[in-house]
């Protein structure tokens, strides 16, 4: 369509005005029917017009009028439909129409635009200055800003969302439009208009959901990250020194039970409770405060403050406020909190931040419940470094560096040698050996305890057979390894040990099985293949006895031969008669068990313990745990003792 014929349309009723078509092809077919309508060519010469000329360049015969006639009412026709589809399309869309008379300085609007801009329903144009006035200025001039950039790139297309107050309501239109060039010259505007409130509502109901949480409504963890990163960069720019940000990291001490007892929805009502006491604080306090729930029950408060006392003030009265009683479900529940600290120090961002809450955090519920830490740089090192530990001893974990080491168990009359304990170590690679209290909890997790515990198992045994076959003075020496509760459970356990001993040729009574106090009497345990072992041969023992808290009267029904003293009551032999110790004597003879004393350290705990009736004394008075080289030598040195002491005899 030419540039002219589109400025007709529109300024003569066209597509903005209702629809009302100017170009009629029927009235064109109706001329090139009646020929005897059409001038003559001599009338044309008379009139001093132009002749109507044919393609030899001679005065056409009324039949190739009639064909011109023809063709141009097909086009008018063409023409017809294209608006039409036109006129369709811009019918059945949201958006409204307009164009921009860039001369004129006035406006063609399709009555969708009239609609949005609350303008009465014409087609005639409209003044600029009539419809900027429904914006305000800022948008005017951002609008003008687009134009102008049109007028600098004809090729581009401005797009951008304005405001407008509609009855009191503010609603917002989103605006394109590009220019028609014409000979280099931007002389029309054309564009869209388009209302889109509803969008950005949705927009908002979703960011809202993405930034708070579903329950409390409180915010989550991205809009916690995303304010302590602002409060920072403030920090950082501002030149006040009294500009300071804390952080109150805080759970629950007992929510687990809560929910185990009543259910989640108490839960979800006691989460609720404390997100509704925690705003209650934070609105109350004279610093700002912004209050956030990170998942479960962990909640954060971000503190900006000039004075430190006001985020103690703080700490103490969420103490104090979480503590106090609540109904849930017709039960009054007693909740405690426990709140971590941190004042920004050295952290470069929020993760810094919140790594250091977490920390304190942890901090506070090490020392009990309803407790507040305040975060210092020590902490931080320590967990960084208990942290690089638990990383070597995984990587350790992860290449089988393990050893044993076995410590001499010896008869307390005599102090002759009986046997070894068998004690797992982990190779930490700088010539050190890692404890097992460091990696056993590991080993429990990942359940590498069975595979690890069977190779101990396996290790200790062959060592053993190595050593009576060498050794025909020891012919009776045994070995004990420790089980774990998990290893206990193994439906396995007991035919692979079957299995061990076959392969070295080694009798059941060689072997004594060492489990703990708690997990010999813990609920669930099956005793059957424990008790079958033992009576095929094999020895157990209760490991650590006396730290642990089943009745002594449980242990009468458990399959035990062995009762191991822990070292806690060897610490406490002195001159004076301990009672309990006496007690406990007492009550080993009455079961008709073995005694084995741990942690003997002096000649005179091995001389109390044997005169009370000690079987079996180990200990550092005796030796420490070896290296199986090392306890070659050691039995090589009770052989050359025993020597001696016949040949003196």
């Amino acid at each position: 369509m030419s540039r002219a014929t589109h400025r007709h349309l529109v300024n003569s009723g066209g597509v903005f005005a209702d629809y009302k078509y100017v170009s009629k092809a029927s009235h064109v077919r109706e001329l090139a029917a009646d020929t005897t309508a059409l001038p003559s060519t001599e009338t044309n010469r008379a009139n001093g017009q132009r002749p109507v000329l044919g393609a030899d360049g001679f005065v056409g015969e009324r039949n190739e009028v009639q064909k011109y006639i023809t063709g141009m009412a097909a086009a008018l026709e063409d023409l017809q439909k294209t608006e039409l589809r036109y006129a369709l399309a811009t019918r059945a869309t949201r958006d409204g129409i307009w164009e921009y008379d860039v001369a004129h300085e006035t406006l063609v609007l399709s009555p969708r635009c009239l609609q949005l801009l609350s303008l009465p329903d014409t087609s005639e144009p409209v003044s600029w200055p009539e419809v900027a006035e429904r914006f305000n200025h800022e948008d005017v001039e951002t609008l003008r800003k687009g134009l102008l950039s049109l007028f600098r790139n004809p090729d581009e297309t401005f797009q951008c969302e304005v405001r407008i107050d509609l009855a009191g309501e503010q609603r917002y239109l989103e605006i394109a439009y590009t220019a028609y060039n014409e000979d280099g010259h931007v002389t029309l505007v054309v564009g869209s208009m388009a209302d889109v409130t509803a969008d950005r509502a949705r927009l908002a109901e979703l960011e809202f959901h993405a930034s708070h949480d579903a329950l409390t409504g409180l915010g989550n963890r991205r809009s916690l990250v995303r304010q302590l990163e602002l409060s920072l960069l403030a920090r950082q720019q501002a030149s006040q020194e009294h500009n300071e940000l804390s952080l109150l990291c805080l759970d629950l001490d007992s929510f687990k039970l809560i929910n185990d007892s009543l259910g989640h929805q108490a839960g979800d009502a006691m989460l609720n409770i404390v997100a509704q006491r925690l705003g209650k604080l934070a609105s109350d306090c004279v610093a700002r405060c912004t209050v956030a729930r990170l998942g479960g029950d962990e909640f954060a408060v971000v503190v900006e403050h000039s004075d430190l006392a006001d985020v103690e003030s703080l700490a103490d009265a969420i103490i104090k406020s979480l503590s106090q009683p609540t109904t849930l479900f017709g039960l009054q529940v007693y909740p405690s909190a426990s709140v971590g600290v941190v004042h920004t120090i050295d952290q470069a961002n929020a993760s810094d931040l919140m790594r250091d809450g977490d920390i304190a955090l942890y901090g506070a519920k090490l020392t009990g419940k309803s407790r507040v830490v305040v975060f210092d740089t020590t902490m931080r090192d320590k967990a960084q470094a208990a942290l690089d530990a638990q990383t070597h001893i995984r990587r350790a974990v992860d290449k089988r560096n393990f050893t044993v080491a076995y410590q001499p168990v010896v008869h307390a009359a005599g102090r002759q040698v009986a046997g070894f304990e068998a004690l797992i170590r982990l190779d930490a690679g700088n010539g050190k050996s890692v404890m097992p209290s460091k990696f056993l909890d590991y080993l429990e997790q990942s359940d590498l305890i069975i595979e690890v515990g069977q190779w101990v198992l396996n290790r200790a045994l062959a060592d053993l057979a190595v050593w009576r076959r060498s050794f025909p003075e020891f012919s009776e020496l045994g070995v004990s390894v420790n089980v774990s509760r998990r290893q206990f459970a193994d439906p396995h356990l007991f035919a692979m040990i079957r299995e061990l001993l076959d392969r070295h040729n080694l009798p059941p009574r060689t072997l004594t099985l060492e489990i703990t106090e708690t997990a010999a009497v813990s609920h669930g345990v099956d005793l059957f293949p424990l008790a079958n072992f033992r009576a095929a041969g094999g020895r157990v023992a209760i490991d650590d006895f006396g730290t642990g808290h089943s009745s002594l009267f449980a242990l009468h029904e458990l399959p035990v031969d062995v009762l191991k003293l822990d070292r806690s009551f060897i610490a406490r032999i002195g001159p004076q008669t301990d009672r309990v110790m006496d007690a406990t004597f007492e009550f080993v003879r009455a079961l008709q068990l073995e005694l084995v004393a741990e942690g003997v350290e002096t000649p005179y705990q091995a001389d109390w313990l044997e005169r009370r009736g000690a079987n079996f004394l180990q200990g550092y008075a005796f030796a420490k745990p070896m290296r199986p080289i090392e306890v070659w030598d050691y039995l090589n040195a009770d052989v050359k003792a025993s020597d001696s002491t016949t040949t003196a005899a």
